[in-house]
């Protein structure tokens, strides 16, 4: 149930896109080509193709932006699309890998971006590079890395869009996230765990607590709205749901802000 939209400035990156809408941003302005690094470049592109991109959001309740900050097209056209999203009445979510420490003049245009997008989206979720040395361990191979902080990315967005589309046990409407998302909007930590066998929801509650993403030195574990969503087989019960939840709670110091929704699978077995 989720639009997939390719938009970028260079038309050859289009080309190999299945299954997604695809939006050349800026025809006029780059003639098919990159934006070169440079943010400003891929922000007047998606001005040109304003329009364009309004009417692919038309409709939209929830919009999930990701795009790299460390310059060119994603970095000047991520704040001019959430805004676009924002005034279509969507709730936005902004998930932005972050350039090495080592990139100086990078993490400037990706502070500046960061900026912008705080005006629009209700929630930025950085994903620092640095953090891919810690999810693939010092034996990964760079590939493995950004695979893997694609995967994250992907159960990021389809955590938020099985809490709200997705019949469970204990169930979240759209009215819940909204009212959640709304109070504030910030810089937004993301973790993921799992486990498996008879001790699974506690090796997940581990795994989560361990999560890379969860340790950023500049953003705040303090949280002002949590959301939590757990999945398991037919044999999760509802005492260990009760437990973690309120370890979770506790570990962010979260307040009554707190979304929570459960699913049984039961192709997921243990």
């Amino acid at each position: 149930g989720v639009d997939f939209i390719c938009a970028n400035t260079d038309a050859q990156s289009l080309n190999d896109m299945p299954e997604a809408t695809v939006l050349q941003l800026g025809g006029s302005l780059t003639k098919g080509l990159g934006a070169g690094a440079n943010p400003e470049v891929g922000r007047q592109a998606a001005i040109e193709d304003k329009d364009r991109i309004a009417q692919a959001l038309d409709g939209a309740d929830m919009v999930f932006i990701t795009a790299g900050m460390g310059g060119g097209t994603g970095t000047g056209a991520a704040p001019v699309i959430a805004r676009l999203a924002r005034e279509a009445g969507a709730l936005v979510f902004a998930f932005t890998p972050l350039p090495f420490s080592w990139e100086k003049s990078r993490h400037s245009m990706a502070e500046e971006c960061l900026a912008d997008l705080h005006k629009f989206a209700k929630a930025e979720v950085p994903l620092p590079n640095d953090s891919l040395l810690q999810m693939g361990g010092a034996d990964a191979t760079a590939r493995e890395c950004f695979a893997e902080a694609g995967r994250n990315v992907s159960k990021g967005i389809s955590a938020i869009c099985s809490l709200v589309f997705r019949r469970g046990m204990i169930d979240v409407d759209f009215v819940h996230l909204r009212k959640a998302f709304n109070r504030r909007a910030g810089r937004t930590l993301f973790g993921y765990g799992e486990g498996d066998g008879e001790d699974a929801i506690r090796q997940a509650v581990r795994e989560l607590l361990l999560c890379p993403m969860l340790h950023l030195p500049d953003v705040s574990k303090a949280a002002d709205a949590l959301l939590i969503l757990i999945t398991g087989g037919t044999g999760m019960g509802m005492a260990s749901l009760q437990q973690v939840s309120s370890e979770i709670r506790e570990e962010f110091k979260a307040g009554e802000h707190i979304v929570f929704g459960a699913h049984v699978d039961e192709n997921m077995g243990n």
